[in-house]
């Protein structure tokens, strides 16, 4: 990660953050693409405010997916 962030000129802490973020479920990230997530469901919520689960089910509960 200190790599990156070096080599990216970011902060480690912003490539932590969104090393967990290719783990989402591909229908939650099909949602994203297309506009059609959930309204509260934020860059800010999914780097910064939620610990990802790996789980697709507790995603889905975590971000109010049906």
């Amino acid at each position: 990660m200190v790599e990156i962030a070096t080599r990216e000129g970011i902060d480690k802490s912003y490539v932590a953050r969104v090393m967990d973020l290719p783990f989402l479920a591909p229908d939650i990230t099909e949602s994203i693409i297309t506009g059609q997530q959930p309204a509260d469901l934020s860059v800010e919520k999914l780097t910064k405010r939620i610990d990802l689960p790996m789980s697709w089910e507790q995603q889905h509960k975590l971000m109010s997916f049906s």
